[in-house]
C-alpha cells in the first residue's frame, strides 16, 4: 500500500504523493481573517473569521477562555452544582463493581465418598446421579420401615395360607415374607396399611392380581 511521502507520515496516499491530511494544508484555500479583543483581558488578535463566528466569545489564547468559564460557573453556584452532580454520576457508572469473592468449599459426596471442591456450602453430592442414587435409598428406607411395621402388626402370620413366615429369609426365597394388596391394584385397591397384609412370596405369586384366596400348603 502506498503512503504518503512527507518524512514520518504512514496514512495512507490520498493525491499527489500525499495524504488527505497533507494534502488539504498544503492545497486549502486561507480563510479571511478579522481582527477580535480578547472579552477576558481586552487585549486584539487576529484570527480566522470562519472560525471565530461559531463562538460567541473568541478568545486570544485557552487561559483566557479558562479563567472565563470559573468566573462565569462562580456567578452561577447552580449550574456548578449541576455539573458536579453528572461529573459523580459519570464517574460512578464508570467504576465497574467489584466481583464478590469466590468462597471455595470442601466436602466429601455422601454416596461416593468422592472430594468435592464447589461453591455452594449445602452440596451434598458430586452429580446428578448421586443425588438420584440417594434419593432412590431414601425412598427404599421409607418402604422398608414401612413393610417392617406391616409384618410386625401381623405376627408375620401368612393371611392366605395362615403361616408363618420366616423373618430370617428374604426374597427370592418363597417362603420370605412379602407384602400383598387385600384388594389388588388392578381393582383399585390403594397403599394403606388396611389394605395391606403379610404374605408368602410363593402365596402372593399364586394369588396374583385376582380375588380369588387359593389355599397353598
Amino acid at each position: 500500500m502506498r503512503t504518503c511521502d512527507i518524512d514520518g507520515c504512514d496514512k495512507k496516499h490520498s493525491a499527489k504523493g500525499l495524504c488527505s491530511t497533507h494534502y488539504n494544508a498544503i492545497n486549502r484555500t486561507p480563510n479571511p481573517t478579522s481582527e477580535y479583543t480578547c472579552p477576558m483581558c481586552g487585549d486584539s488578535f487576529v484570527k480566522e473569521a470562519a472560525r471565530a463566528n461559531r463562538y460567541k466569545n473568541v478568545f486570544c489564547s485557552p487561559d483566557c477562555n479558562v479563567l472565563y468559564q470559573m468566573q462565569y460557573l462562580e456567578r452561577r453556584p447552580a449550574t456548578l452544582k449541576a455539573m458536579a452532580t453528572r461529573a459523580a454520576k459519570k464517574l460512578a457508572s464508570s467504576v465497574q463493581p467489584e466481583a464478590p469473592q469466590c468462597v471455595v468449599h470442601y466436602s466429601t459426596c455422601k454416596v461416593c465418598n468422592t472430594l468435592m471442591c464447589h461453591e455452594n456450602a449445602r452440596k451434598s453430592y458430586c452429580s446428578k446421579r448421586c443425588d438420584n442414587r440417594a434419593r432412590g435409598l431414601r425412598r427404599g428406607k421409607r418402604h422398608n420401615i414401612r413393610r417392617v411395621a406391616v409384618f410386625e402388626r401381623d405376627a408375620y402370620m401368612c393371611w392366605i395360607c395362615n403361616q408363618r413366615c420366616d423373618a430370617s429369609l428374604t426374597v427370592p426365597h418363597r417362603l420370605a415374607a412379602t407384602i400383598d394388596h387385600l384388594i389388588p391394584q388392578s381393582f383399585g385397591g390403594n397403599h394403606d396399611l388396611d389394605n395391606l397384609a403379610t404374605a408368602h412370596l410363593h402365596c402372593n405369586s399364586s394369588r396374583g392380581a385376582s380375588w380369588s384366596y387359593p389355599m397353598v400348603a
